[in-house]
């Protein structure tokens, strides 16, 4: 009997392993799986904010357009793999299971090439019962992040011309047209991400609520983990230096001396 409770999370990462010798390197939105030490496929959890629950899967030269070309709802060309023939199927859309199944099957004997797909038909998993809640896609929607978000937002449009957009699929405020401060999650934990300078930067850093980030940490931001339990006063002095640092003169002009 099928577990009512299964999703895509429990159902897609069992598909995959039930294929002979696959390996998964698991990622926060984006999931690979390899058969030879060779990619076969991905699993994408709302990718950089594209509300899609997805594979990325390497099929056949050629299969790409014809499934793009077929007309279901579901298929796409996704980022960054798209141009190597990569066919996106989305798996909250009209493509039912059972052909799901077809094109894992479909990239596993592509890349691998020792077995055939005819040879792995037998293998089949229970497809998901129970659909993926809105916050388990977009995390941004659980109940504890958009009361931190609230908190953050009411910091925010405190200041002068401060404007939210969606940086990666993450909520970000822009002072005039610079980005100072960016909320996410990374490993389940909340987490704001603020230009603090580099020597300040060095200090933080030694604390294990603080981490400096791949890609703009040299340019002296860093990224602290948040929850209910951090104080209003700790946001608002992270968020307004980062402010002060980007926000142009006749910006600053408007900001009250106690800020």
């Amino acid at each position: 009997m099928a577990n009512s409770d299964r999703t895509l999370n429990d159902a897609v990462p069992e598909l995959f392993h039930a294929l002979p010798n696959v390996e998964s390197k698991r990622g926060e939105h984006l999931s690979r799986f390899l058969v030879e030490e060779k990619v076969f496929a991905y699993y994408a959890l709302n990718h950089h904010g594209d509300q899609r629950v997805a594979l990325w899967l390497n099929v056949p030269k050629g299969s790409q357009r014809l499934y793009l070309e077929s007309g279901l709802n579901g298929y796409f060309v996704p980022p960054y793999v798209g141009h190597k023939g990569y066919l996106g199927v989305e798996l909250n859309k009209d493509i039912e299971w059972a052909t799901v199944e077809f094109h894992v099957r479909e990239a596993y004997a592509n890349v691998s090439r020792t077995r055939s797909v005819e040879s792995l038909e037998a293998i089949t998993v229970d497809a998901p019962q129970h659909p993926l809640e809105p916050a388990e896609i977009d995390l941004i929607l659980r109940d504890d992040v958009q009361q931190l978000l609230n908190r953050v937002r009411e910091i925010c449009f405190s200041l002068p011309e401060v404007v939210e957009t969606k940086r990666f699929g993450n909520p970000a405020f822009l002072a005039g047209k610079k980005t100072f401060v960016l909320l996410g999650i990374v490993g389940g934990r909340v987490f704001l991400e603020i230009w603090v300078g580099r020597e300040r930067q060095v200090e933080l850093a030694e604390d294990e609520n603080y981490m400096v980030p791949k890609y703009t940490g040299h340019n002296g931001w860093i990224v602290r983990y948040v929850d209910e339990r951090t104080s209003d006063a700790e946001l608002r002095d992270h968020i307004v230096g980062s402010y002060r640092h980007f926000a142009l003169k006749r910006m600053l002009k408007l900001l009250p001396d106690a800020q």
